[in-house]
């Protein structure tokens, strides 16, 4: 049992139990993944130079998630920063290296082209960015949404 045991702890503790005759001891875990990306850090050095939408918020090729309690102005935090990167303006006072946005939103109806229409009316610099809206749900658990949506990337 203690050879099992420590194969399973070798392959990153996959399933519920060593005893579980169906672990593939073949295939590395996720969490063992995990571990050979884990960085201590004694080693960790700053980054000087990097390439970023929103300066000291937010860097390329990252993902944003906005967490917030209902009527928060999470939609509203996200379209406004959506709309100043598209547009290529500051937003506040940090620099922008702008790119067109593909928004998806997650919640339906008229608010969102509401809130889109208020914002060229506020900002009428903003008006032509690359903006682009698609109002539409999404299935995330295939491949078949998610290349879709890579076809048409602006």
């Amino acid at each position: 049992m203690r050879d099992i045991f420590d194969k399973w702890l070798a392959a990153g503790c996959p399933g519920d139990h060593p005893s579980n005759n169906a672990i593939d001891f073949g295939k590395q875990s996720r969490a063992a993944e995990f571990r050979t990306r884990l960085i201590i850090v004694s080693v960790i050095e700053p980054v000087l130079a990097n390439n970023y939408l929103l300066k000291g918020w937010l860097d390329r090729n990252c993902l944003l998630v906005l967490y917030g309690l209902s009527n928060a102005g999470k939609t509203f935090m996200a379209l406004n920063l959506a709309t100043h990167i598209a547009g290529r303006k500051l937003w506040r006072v940090i620099r922008i290296n702008g790119e067109p946005v593909l928004y998806i939103p997650a919640e339906g109806g008229a608010s969102i082209r509401n809130r889109l229409a208020t914002i060229k009316r506020d900002r009428p610099e903003l008006a032509d960015a690359p903006f682009y809206l698609l109002p539409l749900g999404l299935d995330l658990h295939g491949q078949g949404d998610v290349m879709a949506v890579c076809e048409i990337m602006p």
